[in-house]
């Protein structure tokens, strides 16, 4: 009966320790795939979170840059408003007390993206050097092709002015 003890004993010993080591494998198994889950999900969570974040960073490259762009367009004449340009023009010579009369306005023949505005005006010397000193630092790109002076009567000059602007047809 010994012997059939110690046999049954291990038995037992050894089927425990099977369960134990089968256990063992199939809970290391569920940890590893659960593991792996764990950090594919963490993956696709930093995935998305990237693309949210470069989502959100071309929006504001997008805004910038739109940005950036109307202030470039309010730097070139529209040739559909040149009226608007005009005024401006006026308004300057208001302010410099040199009323300004215009007396052409032309696309350049050599390059369409050009305007060509000759204007005259009548004031005080200081007054025609503020216009000038304006103009050229007027908002738009603006190259003065011609400046001429005269004297007409004692402390009245007049201004003769030709400038090219840069130009473009964008609506």
């Amino acid at each position: 009966m010994p012997q059939k003890r110690t046999y049954i004993l291990l038995f037992i010993s050894i089927f425990t320790t099977l369960i134990a080591v089968g256990m063992f494998l199939f809970a290391y198994n569920v940890i590893k795939h659960k593991n792996q889950y764990a950090s594919a999900l963490a993956q696709t969570i930093e995935e998305k979170i990237t693309n949210e974040d470069n989502v959100q960073e071309f929006r504001k490259v997008i805004q910038d840059t739109k940005q950036k762009n109307e202030l470039l367009k309010s730097f070139i004449v529209n040739q559909q408003k040149i009226d608007e340009f005009v005024a401006y023009l006026e308004a300057q010579g208001d302010i410099a007390k040199v009323p300004v009369n215009i007396r052409n306005v032309e696309i350049s023949i050599t390059d369409p993206s050009m305007l060509i505005v000759t204007f005259d005006g009548i004031s005080n010397f200081e007054n025609v050097i503020r216009l000038i000193w304006v103009i050229e630092n007027a908002p738009y790109k603006i190259n003065v092709k011609n400046v001429t002076f005269n004297n007409i009567m004692e402390n009245k000059w007049q201004i003769n002015m030709s400038i090219e602007v840069i130009s473009s047809q964008f609506k």
